[in-house]
């Protein structure tokens, strides 16, 4: 069984975001639905060369791992950029530019893997014990 992931957190609109983390993992699922892929979008830096070596991204909705999908690419930069692939962000955040963008595919319903399990990969410390993720990437174990 795969040990190693990338957590996406998607906050509660009451923690300071502008979409729920259940709205725009609609958005993720139709679109996905639609071209068989999407993209993911965040200011977070993230290091291309790690990341490329994680298989799986873990999303952790409204604090609770509620889906899988399988890593596709993953594009960082310093400054804000659109979308690598030009127009082929979900319709929701077309004009959207981020410094890190993510692409996937085959977004799952997670039901085996739970928060309680995975810890931070660089310390060790549960992610339970983070109060906050102060990104809304994380490297992460199982």
């Amino acid at each position: 069984m795969e040990k190693e992931f990338i957590l996406v957190q998607l906050r509660k609109e009451s923690h300071g975001e502008s979409t729920s983390g259940s709205q725009v993992m609609r958005t993720y699922l139709k679109d996905c639905a639609r071209k068989h892929h999407t993209w993911f979008s965040t200011n977070s830096p993230v290091d291309e060369l790690k990341a490329g070596e994680y298989h799986t991204l873990l999303f952790m909705v409204d604090g609770e791992i509620a889906y899988r999908a399988s890593l596709l690419e993953v594009y960082s930069y310093s400054d804000e950029e659109p979308c690598p692939q030009f127009g082929d962000a979900p319709p929701e955040w077309i004009d959207e530019e981020a410094r890190t963008w993510i692409k996937f595919h085959r977004i799952l319903p997670e039901r085996e893997i739970t928060v309680a399990q995975l810890r931070i990969a660089s310390s060790g410390k549960p992610v339970t014990d983070v109060p906050v993720l102060r990104r809304c990437l994380s490297y992460v174990t199982a």
